[in-house]
């Protein structure tokens, strides 16, 4: 089975004020915050919460992403490449070839040239003159041959090939580790590591600089002197190397940076750390910061200067003109509240200020504010809440749902849908179901995955998994249930995931805990191991479904829909049928949300709330988001993608290797038409969130650790789980 995220969501104490919230294990320490002061809207001034992810220093000016028309729609910016007024942007086709283009007179088109680069391309540059050189890599034929073919191949701006040098053949080097080149007036300077290296025109390479320290990027400042940028045992330095290639001047940089770009203009050459993009004076290490990229939401991974106040550079894989905005435009800040935020948030911001001029949002994330006189992040969340410094969007993926519908703190967004030309029935039906609380929608996802599990067909007997069944078969003996890493901790967490709302309905506040159903899911339990054995001698994991030996087989339906069913019906021998967690009242599926929000009725710019919602709707976005391997989150879109899936897989189905006990086992990935109807129909039922309350589930585990060790029976530990959960239920009034 691979590794799920384990999302915890704990519940938020809104009588009391008092929250209690949980990490959901996605990626610790991600998104730390800036100490400096969060901009927030004037009503919220006063808030304890402070630290925003989105406050970057200095670059005091608002920039706007504005696309750029492209000729080709299926590609994905690799890189540019400046010299005098020559730029090359270079792209990947969906075959992997490596396009180029140059942008128009105005920067808001790109312009096709006759370049095309077949093999794997790893660096490029360009000439003053308009020629292009780029080095490629060719994997070596089977059997036999170098480990690593590097090749230079060097073009005019007509398209024709001037010449091609195996540098592994000059440099009598089998694996060449190349991480910058640039044109210089004697030929191609390559940046290897610890040293510089010269190839000709002749084709012949001879090493010009050496001792250079760790790999260095080579850049042009602006008044035209070569720079290798890098770091080492003394720190990040400035290498300026002398015309001609014969020696070098070492300027210390007290900038730490992850990239570095050509100077322009005034600036001697420009530097990227995470938070800003700033020009130095290498010579004197005077600083300007020229754009706030986090507060901005501008993610380019290249920057060529066009003026003072404008950048060309990419967003999503596409080309983009950065350009400051107007000092006359009112920005409107948004307040968005998580508690250790996920991986995707700060991403899904970034997109949207990089292309909004009226709204910013800025992240609070509480839980990466330092704690300070005894006052940890929590507490300034708990006391923001109190003060009634509400955000006006909630990371409901940290913060409970069902409490802050049941106070009245989430706006219905139906309305919303009403007045915009979103069409809020064109949704999916796995959205419909978790956001829809009787005629009100309080939540926002804009895409997500599926979780289930599939046995092979024929060992259930009705549509889904009971647990009524599942005992009956893992008392059988038969066959293992799990795959041979499910250890009982892992089980818990399973089962208050896929069957929590059998035992506990969070929006009535009943359970039912002391049921023989969990009763019986307990004793199952015991049986599995308390940790993951290491060691020892074991089969390749897919051989336990190939001979039968494991019954479930866990599958995540994501943009790629159907082929964690069709590998299922291979590995079970061509058959097999979602069945899901043993669940009594309901399927056991559920959806993982990509991101999970909602709108705080309190909100003063619930506009830009909306804005922000439509952007993350958008064809653009929504497309985008399929590339991160999400579902998307129109019926209609969805659809297409099952059926699209389904062509490609029956035009180039994946193969399956392994090594069994009996021989190599070679299979196809191949889907028929039942499985896309199956597909579609375990979407049409899944209608649950994979979450659970962090305060439930450590309940669960104490009861159940003690019925593990013998102390109380599973009746007992059922009976205390049940009297405990009602109490804490009472509790939150």
């Amino acid at each position: 089975m691979n590794n799920k995220c384990i999302r915890i969501i704990s519940v938020l104490l809104l009588t009391l004020m008092l929250f209690s919230i949980s990490a959901c294990g996605k990626n610790p320490g991600a998104g730390q915050t800036s100490n400096e002061t969060a901009e927030t809207p004037a009503e919220a001034g006063n808030a304890v919460g402070l630290g925003s992810e989105l406050t970057g220093k200095g670059g005091s000016g608002i920039y706007l992403q504005k696309d750029v028309s492209i000729p080709d729609a299926d590609i994905s910016i690799h890189g540019a490449a400046v010299s005098g007024e020559y730029i090359y942007i270079c792209a990947k086709t969906q075959e992997q070839k490596g396009v180029f283009y140059t942008p128009s007179s105005n920067m808001t088109a790109l312009i096709k040239t006759p370049i095309e680069v077949n093999a794997d391309f790893v660096h490029f540059c360009c000439s003053e003159n308009g020629d292009i050189a780029v080095l490629t890599y060719t994997a070596p034929p089977e059997g036999g041959g170098e480990n690593h073919i590097y090749t230079v191949n060097e073009y005019n701006k007509n398209g024709e090939l001037i010449r091609q040098t195996a540098l592994d053949e000059v440099l009598k080097l089998d694996n060449t580790a190349v991480n910058s080149m640039i044109y210089c007036d004697r030929g191609i300077l390559l940046s290897l590591f610890n040293s510089l290296v010269l190839l000709e025109s002749s084709g012949n390479a001879s090493k010009v600089i050496d001792g250079l320290g760790s790999p260095r990027q080579l850049v042009y400042s602006a008044d035209n002197k070569i720079l290798a940028i890098g770091g080492g045992a003394n720190g990040y330095s400035a290498i300026e190397i002398t015309k001609d290639l014969s020696t070098k001047t070492t300027y210390p940089l007290n900038s730490e940076y992850i990239a570095s770009y050509n100077g322009k203009g005034s600036e001697s050459v420009l530097l990227r750390d995470g938070t800003t993009l700033y020009a130095v004076d290498y010579k004197t290490n005077e600083r300007r910061d020229l754009i706030s990229l986090v507060k901005n939401g501008i993610t380019s991974s290249y920057y060529i200067r066009i003026s003072d106040t404008a950048f060309l550079g990419s967003a999503a894989n596409k080309p983009v003109l950065i350009i400051e905005q107007d000092e006359g435009i009112e920005v409107k800040v948004i307040k968005l509240a998580t508690y250790d935020m996920s991986i995707e948030l700060p991403r899904i911001v970034a997109s949207f200020n990089g292309r909004s001029a009226e709204y910013k949002i800025d992240i609070i994330d509480y839980a990466s504010l330092p704690e300070a006189g005894g006052i940890s992040g929590l507490d300034k969340l708990n006391t923001d809440i109190i003060a009634g410094n509400l955000p006006d969007i909630f990371d409901l993926s940290r913060i409970d749902r069902f409490k802050l519908q049941k106070n009245e703190v989430l706006e219905d967004l139906l309305p919303y849908f009403e007045k915009s030309d979103i069409n809020y029935s064109d949704l999916s039906s796995c959205i419909k179901s978790v956001s829809q609380v009787g005629d009100k929608a309080y939540s926002f996802i804009p895409g997500f995955k599926v979780s289930t599990y599939v046995a092979k067909s024929g060992i259930v007997k009705g549509e889904k998994l009971t647990p009524g069944e599942f005992v009956e078969i893992a008392n059988s003996g038969e066959a293992a249930m799990f795959w041979k890493y499910m250890t009982r901790n892992d089980f818990i967490s399973e089962l208050l995931m896929y069957a929590g709302n059998d035992f506990l309905n969070m929006e009535s506040g009943e359970c039912s805990f002391n049921s023989q159903s969990f009763i019986s899911l307990l004793e199952y339990s015991k049986t599995l191991p308390d940790k993951v054995s290491s060691g020892g001698e074991e089969k390749w994991d897919d051989e336990y479904y190939l001979n039968g030996e494991v019954n479930l087989y866990h599958a995540e339906v994501n943009d790629f829909a159907l082929n964690g069913k069709a590998q299922a019906d291979t590995l079970f021998g061509g058959s097999s049928d979602f069945v899901g967690f043993p669940c009594e009242g309901s399927f056991g599926s559920a959806i993982t949300p990509f991101v999970h929000l909602g709108m705080s009725r309190s909100s003063a710019v619930k506009d830009g709330v909306w804005e922000f919602y439509k952007h993350l709707l958008s064809s653009g976005y929504q497309e985008e988001m399929i590339k991160a391997h999400n579902l998307p989150a129109f019926e209609k879109r969805l659809s297409e993608l099952i059926d699209t899936n389904y062509k490609n897989l029956l035009q180039d189905p994946p193969k399956i290797n392994f090594p069994t006990e009996h021989g190599e086992f070679n299979g196809e990935i191949k889907p028929t038409e039942k499985t896309i109807q199956e597909v579609k129909a375990l979407l049409a039922k899944t209608n649950k969130i994979l979450e659970y309350d962090k305060t439930v589930y450590d309940i669960v585990s104490e009861e159940a650790n003690a019925f593990y060790a013998g102390t109380i029976t599973a009746e007992k530990a059922a009976d205390n789980i049940q009297a405990r959960v009602g109490i804490y239920l009472s509790e939150q009034g």
